[in-house]
């Protein structure tokens, strides 16, 4: 989360900066691919202002940028500075590049090996740029790494973006280029009217012989239907409870960039709390000496767009804001789940490999009344919950980890005077019976 600003960071224009026939940008969006929300043949899923989109990497780890590039003028290619920058570097690297010294622009660019980071990519100040990098070097060991950090460039070497995009391959410059977004809704549209006006032809052209094709047609589907057996009653279908909630990579996709761009001082008051459930993100600031209720109120509406609340009868020493995810989130899965003793040994593994301890309690399905007529199908799963506590943030305490049968529904943190964070992740692991 931001220290130095008290805006936050939405969908906006990317500044395009022209170098001969390429416009570069900076500040793009990085997701999975799998939470992407990209189909087959580019098209998006997901209703957005982005309109540029570029993929990198291999599968099954490949990232998807998205962006959307101010207006440039026609021939000029769109191109990823951070994909120039992962072309370049690539490995384990971080540096600090200046977009544009007389407006203060600046951009931190990271790879984790061999791939762009999500905390990486970031344009702002060069006071927040290095607060980035801070971050991103808090939430990274180097002993994780198997040569350490290259750090390709600092502040003080004042290194311009145009050293990224020298000396590239045609090759490279093909990988780093962006691609237009092409929406279903259009293709859709596109084909419902084609289909609409042919059927409209065809049925004035031969009104009569459709007529009686469809008699004809609907005579022997009804003599076929006839001939066919009744097929036996089936048993109920099973509902399983994982279908119905998001997978634990959407869930912390959605938590980590609501609350990242978020300030941590609101006119005095500091940010003491917080926590991302399934519908929102809920902060709680403390008021400092010499801070008011109604400047907090004032100034929250204007940086989250939403009301404040406190509580009055108790001196109003606390406000909470609740802020909404943005953009719509992936539909739900219903995948095969392992054995239970399979799951619970891979994920304590994960978190072992971390030095982080953890406990689960296992849901046991309700008891059926004697006597009572039990119409539900049989259980097959089993769940268990869990709680884990930690210094190290739940982006990083489950990256790598395999989401099978993992959901999350709580991720709180709180945030001490001295700007030390203690995160709390709730969620069931889900296994077969």
């Amino acid at each position: 989360m931001k220290k130095q600003t008290e805006r936050r960071q939405a969908q906006h224009t990317q500044t395009v900066y022209v170098q001969g026939r390429a416009g570069w940008v900076a500040g793009l969006r990085w997701v999975g691919e799998k939470e992407s929300g990209l189909g087959l043949l580019g098209f998006w899923r997901k209703s957005s202002s982005d309109t540029h989109r570029l993929l990198t990497g291999k599968k099954p780890d490949r990232m998807v940028g998205f962006a959307r590039p101010s207006r440039v003028k026609r021939g000029i290619r769109v191109c990823s500075l951070a994909a120039a920058f992962l072309a370049r570097e690539g490995g384990d690297s971080h540096g600090i590049y200046c977009l544009d010294e007389a407006a203060d622009s600046w951009v931190f660019l990271a790879t984790v090996g061999g791939r762009l980071s999500v905390m990486g990519d970031f344009v702002g100040t060069l006071k927040e740029v290095i607060a980035a990098s801070e971050r991103f070097m808090e939430f990274n060991d180097p002993s994780d790494t198997q040569r350490g950090w290259h750090c390709s460039a600092t502040p003080e070497q004042r290194e311009s973006w145009q050293t990224l995009t020298r000396h590239l391959t045609r090759a490279q410059f093909q990988r780093v280029q962006l691609r237009k977004l092409q929406s279903y809704t259009t293709l859709v549209t596109f084909a419902l009217l084609v289909v609409g006006i042919s059927a409209a032809l065809l049925y004035w052209r031969d009104e009569a012989t459709l007529r009686a094709k469809q008699a004809a047609a609907l005579a022997q589907y009804q003599a076929q239907q006839a001939l066919i057996p009744t097929k036996p009653h089936e048993a109920p279908k099973v509902i399983h409870p994982w279908a119905s909630l998001l997978p634990s990579s959407v869930f912390l996709s959605q938590c980590w960039f609501t609350r990242e761009p978020l300030p941590v001082s609101v006119v005095g008051w500091r940010l003491t709390a917080g926590e991302c459930t399934r519908t929102g993100l809920r902060l709680r600031y403390a008021a400092m000496p010499g801070t008011t209720v109604d400047d907090f109120a004032r100034r929250a509406k204007q940086i989250f767009g939403q009301n404040a609340e406190f509580n009055l009868k108790e001196g109003g020493q606390n406000g909470d804001v609740n802020v909404p995810y943005t953009g719509s989130a992936l539909s739900p899965r219903d995948e095969d789940v392992p054995d239970w003793n399979t799951q619970l040994m891979r994920f304590v593994s994960h978190l072992q490999r971390r030095n982080i301890p953890i406990q689960f309690t296992e849901i046991k399905p309700p008891e059926v009344i004697p006597g009572a007529a039990n119409t539900a199908p049989p259980q097959d799963w089993r769940e268990f919950t869990f709680a884990v506590n930690a210094r190290l943030a739940p982006e990083w305490m489950l990256a790598g980890c395999d989401d099978t049968g993992l959901r999350l529904f709580s991720i709180a943190f709180t945030l001490s005077p001295q700007g030390k964070f203690d995160y709390t992740v709730k969620g069931s692991l889900y296994a077969k019976r």
